[in-house]
């Protein structure tokens, strides 16, 4: 009996194929998925349109259920009213605010020679001997007639040519990317259900209870993080750009956007205060004064209304619209924001945080019970 038992075990090894071993199942998944992150970084310029329309058809999908099971109102129908309340929105945004924007584009371009000779003559001030005579050295050491100087233009010309094609190259992306993200999140918006509903089949049945728990937990964590997050941007481009104009910031509401766009992503905002005290300080060094006052001016009045609208943004703000928070520590969100800048660049910060999240939750739900109960059975 036992070498009947002995010689099926035998059989049933030699007959199994090699992908219906369990340990290496797990390696193909895990290949696979590293596989598909790797991939996706690789090519995430192609990607960062998908992922901000599916951030947005992500972010409304509540909306949309309500609307389909409150309102039997179609889907299609609220995609539609959504797509024109953005439209009509952003059009009288552009009509009332694109002048301002764009006057203060061509105001600095004017003022941009001041500005870089105002740096100059400041770095001319404060650099030692050493370097002023290299600089004179470097300056003796140009071309002194034609040829050479046509040479040298020669052998210049393919970086320039090569900055100019990034230029063009980028912009043409940023374009591409505006036409492609509404045609995207039409799409998305419309399948999300559908596309929920057939990755929940794949859930096995054992697990399914558990798994859709870990699930939920992720979507309120992450889905309240990102709809809070993008409400927050928006209100604080209003609040920087009012603060920055109030303070007298050169081109306040070009900086107090960007700094609003900037504060998508926590403490990431004060790469914008920074940029608003650095073009005071070159437009007050361009007008040739330079008082205490000025320089009270300068620091005190931007960096004041940074802190008073990050005051506003972590006091009122964020316990109001994120009552469900990513329940991660300031510092840690800091860390994850750092890590994730240096690993995916804009790719990383979108997904930094929300991955982080989803990760603490599968930590404390899944890896830390299991090594509770590893260290009570040692």
């Amino acid at each position: 009996m036992a070498d009947e038992t002995g010689d099926a075990s035998e059989d049933a090894w030699t007959t199994r194929h090699l992908w219906q071993f369990t340990p290496l199942q797990d390696a193909f998944w895990i290949g696979l998925g590293v596989a598909v992150i790797w991939f996706g970084y690789v090519v995430r310029g192609v990607f960062i349109p998908l992922l901000i329309a599916l951030g947005l058809a992500y972010a409304v999908n509540p909306l949309l259920n309500i609307a389909e099971s409150r309102w039997k109102l179609p889907r299609s129908l609220m995609i539609g009213l959504i797509l024109t309340a953005i439209t009509v929105i952003s059009a009288s945004v552009a009509v009332l605010l694109v002048p301002i924007l764009v006057e203060e584009i061509q105001t600095l371009a004017s003022k941009a020679p001041d500005y870089a000779q105002a740096l100059m003559s400041t770095l001319n001030e404060e650099l030692d001997e050493s370097t002023k005579d290299r600089l004179k050295e470097l300056r003796d050491e140009l071309p002194r007639n034609g040829m050479q100087l046509a040479q040298m233009a020669f052998n210049k010309a393919g970086p320039a040519v090569g900055v100019v094609g990034d230029l063009i190259s980028s912009t043409l992306y940023v374009t591409v990317s505006l036409f492609l993200i509404p045609i995207y999140f039409v799409y998305f918006a419309s399948q999300f259900h559908p596309l929920l509903k057939r990755a929940e089949k794949l859930v096995p049945d054992a697990h399914h209870d558990r798994i859709m728990e870990i699930a939920g937990r992720m979507d309120d964590a992450v889905g309240s993080f990102l709809r809070g997050r993008i409400l927050i941007m928006f209100c604080m481009m209003m609040m920087f750009s009012t603060g920055f104009w109030l303070a007298g910031v050169p081109y306040w509401f070009l900086l107090g956007t960007l700094t609003g766009l900037l504060s998508f992503v926590p403490y990431l905002a004060f790469a914008g205060c920074l940029v608003a005290v650095l073009v005071k300080w070159v437009d007050v060094s361009t007008a040739g004064s330079g008082s205490a006052d000025s320089w009270i001016g300068i620091v005190v009045w931007p960096v004041a209304a940074y802190s008073i609208v990050q005051l506003i943004e972590g006091w009122l703000l964020t316990p109001w619209i994120q009552s469900r928070s990513m329940e991660m520590s300031a510092v840690a969100i800091l860390i994850v924001v750092f890590i994730g800048g240096a690993v995916g660049g804009l790719y990383g910060l979108l997904l930094a945080i929300p991955v982080a999240g989803c990760v603490r939750i599968l930590c404390t739900d899944v890896l830390l019970p299991k090594l509770e109960a590893w260290a009570e059975d040692t």
